[in-house]
Order: structure tokens, then C-alpha cells, then sequence
């Protein structure tokens, strides 16, 4: 080389967007091997890095594939440099460390092009300083298995499902949202497990989240979203705080399809006409086809897998949700809003009773043919006074209570002490006048019992949506808790067992169906004047159903 390409060279390799851009060889979307160039959404996270960064994606913009070659080039030009990988199973890490060896072993392959050759002979020299040559002519790391590479400038590349115990400066966490909805704990292990492998901030340590976003407006993801999202509009950010990226589906080229292939329906025009007077976002023909196409086929999931606007994935319907598409269906009906509570109509509470664990009330009325939902309240380690003090307060402003309804294992004894029942601690601070419902011999009953009522009901949306907070920490609202009630799923989304998931989002769940259990059972009548529905007919065991539509229920009563 003369001296002046030398020192082209020199430039070129200090260049970290000229490497990453001319350096690697991946696997592209159609199975193709190709040369890595950054597409719109990596060229746009590489520009706009912050040292801590939550990426709030659509699918397949290849964040995942920035990642690992970004990491590569990090281990190959720094040295003792870690780079730390954390997905939701031991399976998804070792794909991801794929991508980096496929990376590492084609560096000097030479497409045939003048300019691949110059290039293969660039790589072939990076690879015969950082790695160790074999017998068959190959270059291997020091140190290479299905979750780890190490480079001879003593820089590792690794990966696991936490990483707690090490000590990385770049670290990408890969589908949060999807780990701390069906695993909480497993999210709350990353949270103080990988991320305390690194300390974000100058000389460039860098931790990267991307994920879709599951569960609502609750969780390890969540949280991060929302310190993140706290930080939109900051002309300057310190290390220590996240910043958030958002990359909405219209941003994607291959996101369209023919116009004059597709009849726009009602529901495409509604949505467009919301999104447009909320977030000034118009559509352009073509995407608004491929966007009519594609609700076809994933339905609700849109807003969690291709979310036009950030909130749209925190709103977005739960996989497996039991009451979700008929609270969405009341949203959009209008029976979720601010309301004056009936000031003559009777009023009852419906109770989940948690001694350690959460307690859940619903202060209803009935008015007409429809049941109120006024007023939601959850608690954690609480006692029967603080319950009590709460239906005092309710009282003051609505009421009395004309009867406070149980789950069955209020007439449970304890184990210690007095053996008194939680139906006795609860008379004992002045709460007397309460009826225990009877434990049904299936939940699916009453889960069903819940889910033909909800279609005439209406709730009073600041009362029963607005999160609580409890030691500083948000806890999903009432209306959310219902939305978010589910059966567990597996990691490809089918049903494997059809029984609802205990969680966060159960406990103010279990206590919409004591009171549904109570109708249906013909307990509550004479409180309501004996218009409470239900009666004494024996309560009925269907097959579960999982995200049922309102459709075919909310003929059956009109509001």
C-alpha cells in the first residue's frame, strides 16, 4: 500500500459507521447472504444512541441484527470490551449469537466485486490478528460455543437469560415486553441482574431494550417505557437516563400494497378519522391498504405487533385476555365515562379478600336494566379496619351499603391466634351486613356468568381506570385489571392450558366475578328491588372461551 492509501485506510477503519456498513456479511429477510448496510430504523438508532435506550418497535426492522453486528464491531475494535446479551430463552440468545459468528466467519469473504475483494482482504487481516488460525485454513475466535466468542484483544461477546454476576459495556436486552408479561419475575431478575452488569455513561457503555410491548399498562417493560417516554422532548439527557425510540409501521417502506386491490371498510375509516383528529397522522393510499390487509389477518394484535402511535401498544388487547374485547367493546360504545351515581338507586360491594396478598372491592349499583360500576379499590396489607375506613369513605359520598358480598373463603378459619374468618375481622371493624357467596364447582361458571353480564354494564372511567400506587410503584386500574385478565400461553401464543393466569391483574378480576356469581345465583334481588337479574336457576358450565367477541352478546341486551 502507498503511504496516502494507508492512511485512507486508517480513516476508514476509525470510522465506525463506514465499518458497519461495509465490514459484515448477514442473512437477510429472503434467506439471501448479503453485505450489511443499516436500513432507515438501525441508521436512525445508531445516530440517535443515548447511553441507556428503550426501543419500542414495529416487526422485522431488523433492531435485532444492528444489534449483533454492532456488537461485533465493538469486541473487534475495542479492547477487553463485553458485550452482553439477554432474550427470553436460552434458544433465542444462541440465535442471536449465530448471527455474530456468521458475521465473524464471512469478514474476508470476497463476493467477486473489486470492491469485495479489497474488502475480504481487510477482513481476512482482522480476523488473522483477533483470532487463531486452525489447520483447514480457518480463523477462529479464542474461544467460541453456542453463547460465548472471545477475541485474542481479550473482548467477549456471551449471552444468557440474565447474566447476573458479570460485567459487560454493551448490553442489549431483547423482547422485555414479552418476558415481563408472562414471566414478571424472570423481568425483575433482568432488571436487577443485567443491567447492573453495566454502568451507562462516558467513555461509551451502552444498554439497548427493544421490544413490542405486552400486558398492558403494568410491568417491568412498562416502567421502563414510561421513564423513557418522561424524557421525550429533553434537548439533553444524562447517562443515567433513558431515552426513547419509536419506530411506528407507516416509517417502513414495504409496509404497502395496491390500492385498487382493497375495499376500504367501516372500521378502516373510523380509524383513520381517529388517529388523524388525535395525532394528525394521515394515511396514504397505499399504506392505508396494507394496513386494512393486515387487521385482517392479525385483528387487535395490530396495536401490539405494528402500533401506529406509542400508546396503541400499552393499549393493545392481551393475549389470552378473557373480558378484553367486551371491555374495549363497552369503551367504544360510550359505557365507559364520568358519571353521577343514581343517588336513590341501592348500592352493594363485591370483594376478592387477600390477607397478604391483595384485596379488591367494586362499589355497584343497578339502574334500569344496567349495572354502575361507581367506584373501584385495591389494597396490599391492609386489615379490616383499612377496608373498613375505605366503605365508610364510599358511604359518605354515595350511600349506605345495602350489602357487602364475600368470596366463599371469607367463612375460612385461621390457623392461629383466634381462628376468626375474614367475614368475622371485617364485623369486628363494622362491616356486618354481608352476605358469603357460594363457591362455584367450576370458575369457567362464573368466569361466564361475568362475561354475559359485562355487555350491560357501564363504568365510571376515572373511578375504576386509574392506576394505584402502592410503595411508589404503579398497579394496573380496575378497568385495566379486567382488560388484562388472561389464560396462560405459550411462547408461540396458543392456549395450553385453559385456566387464568394469578397475577396482578386477577385479584380485582376474582372480585367482578364474585359479584356476577352473585346475580346469577339470585342473592342480590332483594337489594335491588328484585330487578337484579339472575334468580334461582341452577348457574351454567360452558366450554371456556378465550377473547370472546361482544358481538353476539350485546344483542342480547340493549342498553
Amino acid at each position: 500500500m502507498t503511504p496516502e492509501q494507508e492512511k485512507a485506510l486508517k480513516a476508514r477503519l476509525q470510522d465506525r459507521y463506514w465499518r458497519l456498513n461495509n465490514l459484515y456479511w448477514i442473512i437477510d429477510g429472503y434467506g439471501q447472504k448479503v453485505r450489511f448496510k443499516f436500513n432507515w430504523a438501525q441508521e436512525l438508532l445508531f445516530k440517535d444512541l443515548h447511553y441507556l435506550n428503550e426501543v419500542l418497535k414495529v416487526r422485522q426492522l431488523g433492531i435485532s441484527t444492528f444489534m449483533a453486528i454492532f456488537m461485533l464491531d465493538r469486541c473487534l475494535f475495542l479492547e477487553t470490551h463485553g458485550c452482553g446479551i439477554v432474550d427470553k430463552t436460552e434458544a433465542d440468545v444462541k440465535k442471536k449469537i449465530a448471527k455474530i459468528k456468521f458475521a465473524w466467519e464471512n469478514l474476508d469473504y470476497d463476493d467477486g466485486t473489486p470492491e469485495g475483494a479489497e474488502l475480504a482482504a481487510i477482513g481476512h487481516q482482522i480476523k488473522t490478528a483477533l483470532g487463531i488460525p486452525k489447520k483447514n485454513g480457518q480463523i477462529d475466535p479464542v474461544k467460541s460455543n453456542d453463547l460465548e466468542m472471545t477475541f485474542s484483544n481479550n473482548s467477549t461477546v456471551w449471552g444468557g437469560i440474565s447474566l447476573r454476576g458479570g460485567t459487560t459495556q454493551c448490553l442489549h436486552i431483547s423482547e422485555l415486553g414479552a418476558v415481563a408479561f408472562k414471566e414478571p419475575k424472570k423481568a425483575r431478575e433482568i432488571l436487577s441482574g443485567a443491567l447492573n452488569t453495566v454502568i451507562p455513561g462516558p467513555p461509551g457503555q451502552i444498554i439497548v431494550s427493544e421490544s413490542t410491548h405486552e400486558g398492558g399498562k403494568f410491568g417491568a417493560h412498562y416502567d421502563i417505557c414510561e421513564l423513557a417516554m418522561e424524557n421525550i422532548g429533553r434537548d439533553e439527557l444524562a447517562p443515567m437516563q433513558w431515552k426513547f425510540h419509536f419506530y411506528a409501521w407507516m416509517q417502513e417502506r414495504k409496509y404497502r400494497a395496491d390500492p385498487s386491490m382493497v375495499t376500504l371498510k367501516p372500521r378502516d375509516h373510523r380509524y383513520h378519522e381517529k388517529i388523524k383528529n388525535a395525532h394528525g397522522i394521515t394515511f396514504t393510499p397505499e399504506q392505508a391498504a396494507w394496513h386494512s390487509m393486515k387487521w385482517d389477518e392479525q385483528k387487535e394484535g395490530m396495536f401490539k405487533e405494528y402500533p401506529t402511535v406509542p400508546s396503541e401498544a400499552f393499549d393493545a388487547l392481551i393475549k389470552g385476555s378473557i373480558y378484553g374485547e367486551t371491555i374495549s367493546a363497552l369503551r367504544s360504545e360510550g359505557k365507559i365515562l364520568d358519571f353521577i351515581p343514581n343517588p336513590t338507586a341501592p348500592v352493594v360491594t363485591a370483594w376478592d379478600i387477600g390477607n397478604s396478598d391483595y384485596n379488591s372491592i367494586w362499589f355497584i349499583q343497578q339502574v334500569g336494566m344496567e349495572f354502575h360500576w361507581i367506584n373501584w379499590h385495591e389494597s396490599q396489607g391492609e386489615q379490616a379496619g383499612d377496608h373498613a375506613a375505605a366503605i365508610r369513605k364510599w358511604e359518605a359520598e354515595y350511600g349506605p351499603v345495602a350489602v357487602h358480598l364475600l368470596p366463599h373463603d371469607a367463612n375460612t378459619r385461621g390457623t392461629a391466634g383466634s381462628h376468626k374468618t375474614s367475614a368475622d375481622y371485617l364485623a369486628d371493624a363494622g362491616i356486618k351486613n354481608v352476605v358469603v357467596v357460594p363457591r362455584t364447582p367450576d370458575i369457567w361458571i362464573a368466569i361466564n356468568a361475568l362475561r354475559d353480564m359485562l355487555p350491560r354494564c357501564v363504568f365510571h372511567k376515572t373511578n375504576c381506570g386509574t392506576e394505584r400506587i402502592h410503595n411508589g410503584k404503579k398497579f394496573p386500574s380496575g378497568l385495566a385489571c379486567l382488560e388484562g385478565y388472561h389464560t396462560s400461553t405459550n411462547d408461540a401464543g396458543a392456549t395450553i392450558k385453559e385456566m387464568p393466569v394469578h397475577d396482578a391483574f386477577s385479584h380485582s378480576a376474582d372480585a367482578a366475578r364474585t359479584f356476577a356469581q352473585a346475580v346469577e345465583a339470585g342473592l342480590v334481588q332483594a337489594y335491588f328491588g328484585g330487578t337484579g337479574g339472575g334468580g334461582n336457576a341452577p348457574m351454567r358450565k360452558r366450554k371456556p372461551r378465550v377473547s370472546t367477541g361482544f358481538r353476539n352478546q350485546r344483542n342480547k341486551v340493549r342498553r
